[in-house]
């Protein structure tokens, strides 16, 4: 098996160009969020890329209030909504319980096999399953670890990687993130699952290997990849940082221990039938693992980057940095553009996307044959691959 590591290193922003052309795939309908109003507002979670179509699910938002109100415990409903990969009308075709920004259950969805699942907690103590073809669901108990933190569908099972969960944004999605959760007092230990489930109607579930992974899930999109054989994901390592363990599908699989990321934040985790890629926010070295062997991909200390994914001798990511927030010590992430490096030249195509705003931040990717959807938490927008070629608008 091979492995490719894409690390990166966050430092200040260039200059921004005019926005990338963009085809807008699906946006969220919403009321003005004023700092007056203190309500409650939805946003993209997360999003999911079928063969035939994408598909997002909302989480809650509390928009910072000039009076310091607001309730982070209000509730409102999560939706799962439809939308074509080219454009065109959105349908909603789900629910997945309630969200709030403090905390609680955070929805998570997942495209394969020609469906869409969805999980989510509807009370304490239970996860619910659900899909559009309505060929997947049912109830079931994992304790101590009844947040999605990531979830793979194929063909006969979906696996689920569980957990308590912080308070606070937990996901690079959250508008505000990396600001602002609450860490304050003495929260009890996070619990964690690793579970597989029935791709059936009244689907069970059981628990894979003897102890589940601490997923690294505070600061990426998605902890839990896989490939046709094996399943891939960040975990916190014994020391500072992060480990990338494999494992096999099949019956009876053991833990692969593929690499680390040492003292640094992982970015995300990739993997297709040739490579498992990674990537890191601080001090972030790239190496390309053949075995035993590993060399350097790409080297960095211009920006910072986030979520990724492959594509043959591409791995395309997020070019971000970071933004401090006026009046106070939180800071806020910012895109300055998407980027492909090459695994076999080490070159680097990169475009600016002139998006200003940190909230309107692309926060995860998606390939899908020539283009390339991006996901923030507000839109889903989709350019071409084509607008990468030859390109080097962001330093390296």
């Amino acid at each position: 098996m091979r492995a490719l590591f894409v690390l990166l290193v966050a430092c200040g922003a260039p200059s921004v160009s005019e926005p990338t052309k963009a085809k807008t795939l699906f946006t969220l309908d919403l009321q003005p969020a004023t700092e007056s109003s203190c309500n409650i507002v939805p946003y993209i979670g997360n999003v999911a890329v079928g063969t035939d179509a994408a598909y997002a699910i909302t989480h809650a938002h509390l928009p910072p209030c000039n009076n310091g109100g607001g309730d982070a415990s209000s509730k409102i409903k999560s939706s799962v909504y439809e939308f074509s990969k080219t454009g065109g009308p959105a349908m909603r075709i789900g629910d997945a319980g309630e969200t709030q920004e403090g905390g609680g259950p955070r929805p998570r969805i997942a495209a394969g096999n020609g469906d869409a699942v969805w999980i989510y907690e509807p009370m304490a103590g239970t996860i619910n399953a659900g899909s559009k073809n309505g060929l997947i669901s049912g109830s079931f108990s994992v304790p101590n670890a009844n947040v999605p933190a990531g979830i793979v569908v194929d063909a006969t099972k979906t696996y689920l990687a569980g957990w308590s969960g912080p308070t606070g944004p937990a996901s690079p999605m959250a508008p505000r993130y990396p600001c602002c959760g609450n860490t304050g007092g003495n929260p009890p230990p996070i619990g964690y699952a690793f579970v597989q489930l029935t791709n059936t109607t009244g689907t069970s579930a059981s628990t894979i290997g003897t102890t589940a992974p601490s997923w690294y899930a505070e600061q990426v999109n998605n902890p839990l990849v896989a490939n046709a054989d094996n399943l891939y994901w960040l975990q916190h390592d014994s020391g500072a940082g992060a480990a990338i363990i494999g494992r096999p599908k099949a019956p009876g699989g053991v833990n692969d221990p593929i690499g680390t990321i040492p003292n640094d934040i992982p970015g995300g985790i990739a993997a297709d039938a040739e490579h498992v890629a990674w990537s890191a926010t601080t001090d972030m070295r790239p190496f390309f693992r053949d075995n035993n062997f590993e060399t350097k991909v790409l080297m960095t200390d211009k920006f910072a980057c986030l979520d990724l994914q492959l594509d043959g001798d591409f791995v395309y990511f997020l070019v971000e940095d970071v933004v401090d927030i006026p009046d106070n010590d939180d800071n806020i992430l910012r895109n300055i553009g998407v980027a492909r490096v090459s695994i076999t030249t080490r070159e680097m195509e990169s475009i600016e996307l002139g998006i200003p705003g940190p909230e309107a931040a692309p926060r995860s990717l998606f390939l899908d044959g020539d283009g390339i959807i991006l996901a923030a938490p507000y839109i889903v927008a989709r350019i071409d691959k084509a607008a990468l070629d030859g390109q080097t608008q962001i330093e390296k």
